[in-house]
């Protein structure tokens, strides 16, 4: 876990002391900032799962069972999906 909250820190640290370059070119400072984004929204991500987990930990939650169709279930989340490849720009997603 101390290495997961680490790295993204670490990339962002760094992304901001080249920022602080004199005469940077634009390309670059994009660049830069462009990384400082995405390792602040995985920091985040990760704190929020922590967060949550905490939370879980100290209400345990009481599970109540019931009958689900898995079968319709997949494929009310496959015609989602297909909707936003339909609708979306893929390029625009991250895939893990």
């Amino acid at each position: 876990m101390n290495h997961e909250l680490r790295t993204p820190l670490t990339a962002m640290s760094l992304a901001i002391r080249m920022l602080r370059q004199p005469k940077l070119p634009a390309k670059r400072r994009q660049k830069y900032l462009d990384i400082l984004e995405q390792q602040c929204n995985q920091e985040i991500e990760l704190i929020n799962d922590l967060l949550s987990l905490q939370q879980l930990e100290s209400n345990p939650a009481y599970i109540q069972k019931q009958s689900l169709d898995i079968i319709l279930l997949i494929q009310t989340v496959a015609q989602d999906f297909q909707k936003l490849l339909t609708y979306a720009n893929p390029s625009s997603f991250r895939w893990c």
